[in-house]
């Protein structure tokens, strides 16, 4: 039944992942006049997509961005789409629960993984700029817990339509 609450559970986890393509993750910043000789204003960012170490130069009515290097991060894009869908394909599964619960496991897994490669990325990011930098996880980097927090509440309420379901059939 597709009205039940780890529907929604399961629809936020999907909305998550997909989100997380779209938004930064993580950001280092390197300003001016820093003691590491650098001219401009540096950052890194880091996305789903890529790791970019960025220049920005202030002009009189705008900020430019130079992108000086970019790496491909695809890896965690393609986690994450993967993760959204089984997501959804365990939302339209709901007539056979343990396959559900099973896809639910599969599902932590990946988003563990997702975790695993953004810190990655992180490393990677780290080595574009010094070390003595200030950094920023940004809303992007909260994404995938909270995924795995949905996740495990779908799972819960999955078991507990499974418990419901055996308990009624032994009564029978």
């Amino acid at each position: 039944m597709i009205q039940r609450v780890q529907t929604l559970f399961l629809l936020g986890v999907a909305i998550l992942m997909l989100a997380l393509i779209f938004v930064p993750i993580w950001q280092k910043e390197a300003k001016a006049g820093d003691s590491l000789n650098i001219k401009e204003k540096e950052k890194v960012i880091l996305t789903a997509l890529n790791v970019s170490l960025v220049q920005s130069q202030a002009t009189t009515d705008s900020t430019a961005l130079i992108y000086k290097s970019k790496e491909s991060a695809w890896y965690i894009a393609m986690l994450t789409i993967i993760s959204a869908i089984v997501a959804i394909t365990s939302i339209f599964r709901y007539n056979n629960r343990l396959l559900q619960l099973k896809l639910g496991v599969l599902n932590t897994v990946l988003i563990s993984a997702v975790i695993g490669t953004i810190f990655l990325g992180i490393s990677k990011g780290d080595q574009l700029l010094p070390a003595s930098q200030e950094q920023d996880f940004l809303i992007g980097f909260f994404f995938p817990p909270i995924a795995i927090f949905l996740n495990f509440m779908a799972n819960r309420f999955i078991r507990k339509d499974e418990n419901l379901v055996r308990s009624v059939d032994r009564i029978r």
